[in-house]
This record gives C-alpha cells, structure tokens and sequence, in this order.
C-alpha cells in the first residue's frame, strides 16, 4: 500500500480558500463594526434632537398646545402630555446608545484579534494602486 503526498496544486488551492474564507470573515466583521457605527450616529442625531425640543418645552406652558407625531399621524396634544413622553423617549435612546458603545467596543476588540491571529494588513486602495500590496503579501500574512 502506497500513501502519496498531496500535490502541490491541491494544497494551493486550499491555502487559497483558507485565505478567501478569513478575508471574507475579516470584511464581515468589518461590516458589522461600521453598521453598528452608523446606527450610533443616527441615534445621537435623535437624542440631540429630542433634547433641543425638550429645552424648547421646558420654557413653555404646560396647558399650550402642541403637535406630535405618533407614527404618521399628527396628533394634537398639550405641552404637560408631550414633555414626559418625549424625555422617557431620550432616557431609552441614551440606554440603547450604552449598549450600543460598548456592542461596539467588543466588536473592535474581537476583529483586532481575529486581524493579529491570521496577520491580516489592511492596505488602502491608494497603497494598492501604488504597488505596495505585494510587498505586504510576502510577509506571510493576508491582505484584505
């Protein structure tokens, strides 16, 4: 009974696919990192909002009049009944934004040591179109 060694293209191939399936998982986790991101920029856009109406409220009679937005429709409601809603709104928005800062935080730190595991070199498009992404390969790592 013989045992042959695999060939050389064999073992190319999937050092290729080893390679593909941590670029692959590395710009995943990438993509999460940046969402997670936006979502966080979106909601303190809202919180800042919720607090400029607040301060605005705040200096108004409770019984004058104002317009609110449930949904898409437009409701009439007092100052004394929209003020409290409006302040329970900016407390969950600040909660979400906690967890979400540090949802954040552990998702950096989970890609920065998936990246030091498999040397991965992040390389700009400018540096790539400049020839340096060659260089970068030869140190043994994955480019991505």
């Amino acid at each position: 009974m013989r045992c042959r060694a695999p060939s050389a293209k064999k073992m190319s191939t999937s050092l290729d696919q080893d390679r593909q399936r941590i670029v692959h998982t590395f710009q995943r986790m990438r993509s999460e990192v940046q969402q997670i991101g936006q979502k966080i920029l979106e909601l303190e856009s809202e919180r800042n909002e919720h607090g400029l109406v607040i301060g605005a409220m705040e200096k108004l009679d409770t019984g004058r009049k104002c317009f609110r937005m449930v949904g898409s429709v437009l409701v009439e409601r007092t100052i004394g009944e929209t003020l409290p809603a409006l302040q329970r709104n900016k407390r969950g928005i600040d909660e979400v934004l906690e967890r979400l800062g540090e949802t954040l935080q552990q998702k950096q730190r989970e890609m920065s040591e998936y990246q030091t595991r498999h040397k991965i070199k992040v390389v700009q498009q400018g540096a790539a179109s400049q020839g340096e992404a060659p260089e970068a390969g030869k140190a043994g790592g994955v480019l991505a």
